[in-house]
């Protein structure tokens, strides 16, 4: 979909990012993609004005996924939401092509706001769907062999390779990571937040075999962390 086509409580202190809501459960994975998904979201102007490009993989098959789940007319009810960014979003996203990171954020709120209602949150099970579709058999028991904990190892380097905007670091141990992303703007963007944790929890999925059963978020101006725990 939009994130792209192709993946106990460990006395954690549990800490509300800013903007997440105070009435979500924030112990919980589900609790924290529920509170991102509803935090507020920011003016047009404000994420329009983000600084930085994202390999256009990160918004893959976002057409075909529209139209295949909602019919041939929602991939223009979902330009039409986009306003002035459908003549910038293309409907075939190419990899190491670039564009905007405002675009990846812009794009899922027209998505959310065509398609849902303005619900963002629904878009990780859709999400969820479309990954599994688009990764074959072979290559999802790859990654479940592989394991969480190497897969998230990998983090920084896909973020690098993805944005060219900030970085990324990650604190892996059995069960449990902890991914800081440090240095850009983007990182308090709530839409963008809301994406890597869907994106994040795909990963460690994949990897364990089961979803993260517990979340702690935290965040600034120009940082966002995220522990996850599966």
């Amino acid at each position: 979909m939009v994130l792209g086509g192709g993946r106990e409580l460990f006395g954690w202190s549990v800490r509300r990012a800013r903007g997440v809501s105070p009435a979500a459960d924030v112990s919980s994975f589900d609790g924290v993609l529920a509170a991102l998904a509803s935090a507020p979201r920011w003016d047009v102007a404000r994420t329009d004005a983000l600084v930085g490009e994202v390999d256009q993989i990160a918004l893959k098959h976002w057409a075909r996924n529209v139209r295949d789940r909602h019919g041939p007319g929602a991939v223009a009810k979902v330009q039409r939401a986009l306003g002035p960014w459908a003549d910038v979003v293309p409907l075939e996203p190419q990899a190491e092509a670039r564009i905007a990171v405002a675009a990846q954020a812009r794009l899922t709120e027209a998505v959310a706001d065509a398609l849902h209602g303005g619900a963002l949150l629904p878009l990780a099970a859709l999400t969820r769907e479309d990954v599994r579709r688009d990764v074959s058999t072979a290559a999802r028991l790859g990654l479940r062999a592989y394991g969480a904990v190497r897969a998230l190892r990998h983090v920084p380097e896909v973020h690098a390779k993805l944005y060219d905007v900030g970085e990324a670091t990650v604190d892996v141990r059995r069960g449990a990571a902890t991914v800081r992303y440090r240095g850009a703007a983007l990182f308090a963007q709530p839409t963008w937040r809301f994406l890597v944790a869907v994106s994040l929890g795909l990963a460690v999925e994949g990897g364990a075999g089961r979803p993260p059963r517990e979340a702690r978020v935290d965040g600034d101006d120009d940082a966002f962390e995220i522990e996850l725990g599966w």
